[in-house]
């Protein structure tokens, strides 16, 4: 009885082991993917293309995090079926994040249906409407464009500033 508890023991040790060893080894394979790629793209320049060049992304770096992410995501996985509870983290892992980003959403569009509602009413007067001159506390500047969430208003720095509707529509 004491033999078979041990042996018992033995093989968790073991599957514990094997476990963390693919988890170090998966990090380390994660961190040096990001470092190799990102020089690799930094050495032949990616981001000096025409198109990249115009928008703001880094693909140099972008795309080693990206690489080294995935890589790690995989680790975990392989490292949860090693001790064999991978589906039950999974499953929480993704609860958690449809969670997170149900949550970001509702945050990201509170303010939505108050600047559609101003930017209809705003599309409507005639107070708002491209060429006119405004005056937003010390901003001053002319507006360029009224669309339906925000208004384009150049001030007289030559700022282009986007303003939500709703901050125009209060008396």
């Amino acid at each position: 009885m004491v033999n078979t508890a041990l042996q018992t023991a033995q093989v968790y040790a073991n599957t514990v082991i094997v476990a963390i060893a693919t988890l170090l080894v998966g990090f380390v394979l994660g961190t040096l993917a990001k470092k190799f790629l990102s020089r690799f793209l930094r050495e032949i320049e990616i981001n000096k293309i025409k198109a990249i060049r115009k928008s703001s992304l880094d693909l140099e770096r972008g795309i080693g995090t990206t690489i080294s992410y995935i890589i790690y995501i995989v680790t975990i996985i392989l490292f949860l079926d090693q001790l064999g509870i991978r589906a039950l983290v999974i499953t929480l892992i993704i609860i958690g994040l449809i969670a997170l980003l149900s949550i970001t959403i509702i945050i990201g569009l509170r303010n939505v249906p108050a600047n559609l509602k101003c930017g209809l009413q705003l599309k409507r007067a005639d107070q708002f409407r491209p060429g006119k001159s405004v005056t937003l506390g010390e901003i001053k500047g002319i507006i360029e464009r009224v669309n339906w969430l925000e208004t384009k208003i150049r001030t007289e720095r030559g700022d282009l500033l986007y303003v939500p509707n709703s901050l125009l529509n209060k008396p």
